[in-house]
């Protein structure tokens, strides 16, 4: 039997459906950036909350023999060999056909509707920093900048690390585990991941905004379907 974790049952992989609203008419081209946008920073936050479910699978695995191993023998290390860090070339093409984001439904008159369906975990990423960048538009001293706005991103979610691994850590006991999820984040590329994932965030933010989509976008349970629905 391996000595990996299993993967079944990752709540942030459930179905979901994500319901964004739109003016139109809208141009065809900035409609066509901003659905590319959307996949692009779907796909990124996919393999990010997968490196850090699976940083905290291996550390919690029984023993060090079965932690080094397991990390060691796995395609995510192998994936970062090269001259240029594996995260850059990620696309929506590297996922499980179950997991790539498809629209569901599409409404065309004004306003108009779509909703994308995917997992939840990437959807609810998507979601919150569309809420969270409209909510700091309303700060006087808010300045549009891509820097800073990519900066507040990647610095939210390091907090949500920290809080993982101060999770882990509530007692003695698990210090050596916390300690293994903080190493983790190096070995399996999430600092990579979080970098990018917060550039692609605020690429995606700005195509919506081009294509004047909602600032805020609905997350609803998934629905059995299997074709598309377009009014």
């Amino acid at each position: 039997m391996s000595d990996q974790p299993s993967s079944r049952g990752r709540g942030f992989e459930r179905p979901a459906i994500l319901r964004i609203d739109f003016r139109t008419p809208v141009a065809i081209v900035d409609w066509t950036e901003a659905l590319l946008a959307i996949d692009r920073a779907y796909a990124l936050a996919f393999i990010y909350l997968d490196r850090v479910e699976r940083a905290l699978a291996y550390a919690r695995l029984d023993s060090l023999d079965q932690f080094v191993h397991a990390v060691y023998e796995s395609d995510l290390v192998a994936e970062r060999k090269g001259p240029k860090p594996w995260i850059w070339h990620v696309d929506s093409q590297v996922l499980p056909d179950k997991a790539r984001l498809c629209f569901v439904r599409l409404r065309a008159d004004s306003p108009g509707m779509g909703d994308l369906s995917g997992a939840t975990g990437p959807l609810e990423t998507l979601r919150k920093y569309r809420v969270d960048r409209d909510e700091r538009r309303k700060d006087a001293e808010w300045r549009e900048q891509l820097q800073r706005e990519g900066m507040e991103i990647e610095n939210d979610l390091k907090r949500q690390e920290r809080d993982r691994a101060e999770a882990l850590a509530e007692s003695a006991r698990t210090e050596a585990i916390r300690q293994r999820f903080e190493l983790l984040i190096e070995v399996l590329g999430v600092d990579e991941a979080r970098t990018v994932l917060a550039r692609e965030l605020t690429s995606a933010n700005r195509a919506l905004d081009k294509a004047d989509m909602a600032h805020a976008p609905k997350l609803l349970p998934a629905e059995r379907r299997t074709r598309p629905d377009v009014e």
